[in-house]
């Protein structure tokens, strides 16, 4: 669901879609401003060493 960003409420992914000003919609996760698939595309685990993964997989691969 898309929806125009300026009526997201706080429990709305906010996460821009295309060019215009639509937004993701969903529900948001862990008090983030983007729902699950859109906050694991924003933030990359560190890994078992305590370092930021540089692994960024392909954009085409993930759900938008």
């Amino acid at each position: 669901m898309t929806i125009p960003l300026a009526q997201a409420t706080e429990s709305q992914c906010r996460w821009i879609e295309g060019e215009d000003t639509l937004c993701c919609g969903d529900e948001t996760y862990r008090h983030s401003s983007w729902c699950e698939p859109h906050y694991k595309r924003a933030f990359l685990p560190p890994d078992h060493k305590g370092k930021r993964l540089t692994f960024v997989p392909q954009m085409s691969k993930l759900k938008t």
